[in-house]
């Protein structure tokens, strides 16, 4: 396997070396966005203006196969699937045509604030649009991304790994669930034979630019696990800027800005590091994997391929 950087120039276009081949998925990737219109005006503003850059790149796409929501969907959880946060925070805010494609989604920290069982209703049942994706706390997909491959998506439900929640009040929910279990269920399905791809989507990242490490009981516990597995890719959101690192020989974005940007800590060495509102895009293909980090306006900020 071989990656390289895409050039891209200040203006944020790619250079042809960095067009997706013809025949790939493609996927949008947002984490941290679920606001209040009521509770959080500005921060709701700031959602809709990254749903706006989302729809400019989605239509140019050539058609998404699935938008990866990385959790805090919604903050403060949602109790039941008649919350009208489903309305307010998503169906309007991702009403773009070219938007109306399934959302896959794991659960934040902040569902558990609240209640996380609202979500999982919320797609059971196909309320709304139908698009919401969640079918349990955590839960594997398969794809075909183009001339007979396949990629394997496995979404976690992280905050059950990180020790200060399950030892708080504040997140009893967790308590009740067992980590050992998923994390023989990830290898379980990290192992599964014939996939060209393995992707895993999760909330916590295990490297970050933060002065909060709840990166630390991710690559205790979860990191040994998608090295064994062979992950190719490891997303997830929590800290609200956009970064790219390779390290421990795994490729990992975060793209936690998708409605709240917070300047990163000035720590560790990345591919890219960002201070900007946005959203990340993800193409697979039966030999490549291209991923792109895009501000608010849909502008590629920094831009990745992996060859087969």
């Amino acid at each position: 396997m071989r990656w390289s950087l895409l050039i891209v120039p200040l203006l944020g276009v790619l250079c042809q070396a960095g067009e997706i081949p013809a025949r790939s998925a493609e996927f949008l990737m947002i984490g941290d966005w679920g606001r209040d219109p009521v509770r959080e005006p500005k921060l709701h503003a700031q959602q809709r203006a990254v749903a706006a850059g989302m729809a400019k790149v989605a239509a140019g796409s050539g058609g998404l196969t699935a938008v990866l929501a990385l959790g805090d969907n919604q903050y403060d959880g949602v109790p039941t699937a008649e919350d009208p946060v489903f309305r307010t925070a998503f169906e309007e805010v991702y009403a773009a045509p070219a938007l109306q494609v399934p959302f896959w989604a794991v659960l934040g920290n902040h569902e558990y604030s609240g209640s996380a069982l609202g979500q999982m209703a919320y797609s059971a049942r196909r309320l709304g649009s139908g698009r919401w994706t969640q079918p349990a706390r955590y839960w594997s997909r398969v794809t075909e991304v183009g001339g007979g491959a396949k990629a394997k998506f496995v979404f976690l439900d992280t905050s059950v790994f990180i020790r200060k929640y399950r030892g708080g009040d504040d997140f009893s929910d967790i308590k009740s669930q067992d980590p050992a279990a998923q994390l023989a269920w990830l290898g379980r399905e990290l192992a599964e034979p014939g996939m060209t791809w393995r992707i895993v989507i999760g909330h916590h990242p295990a490297w970050v630019a933060s002065l909060r490490d709840d990166g630390a009981d991710i690559r205790r516990v979860v990191l040994p696990a998608l090295l064994a597995g062979k992950a190719d890719l490891y997303a997830s959101g929590h800290e609200h800027h956009p970064e790219v690192v390779c390290r421990d020989g795994l490729l990992q974005l975060v793209t936690g800005n998708g409605s709240e940007c917070r300047p990163p800590a000035r720590t560790g060495s990345a591919l890219y590091r960002g201070e900007h509102l946005g959203f990340a895009s993800l193409s697979l293909s039966a030999s490549r994997m291209t991923l792109r980090q895009h501000d608010e306006a849909g502008t590629v900020r920094f831009g990745l391929t992996v060859d087969r």
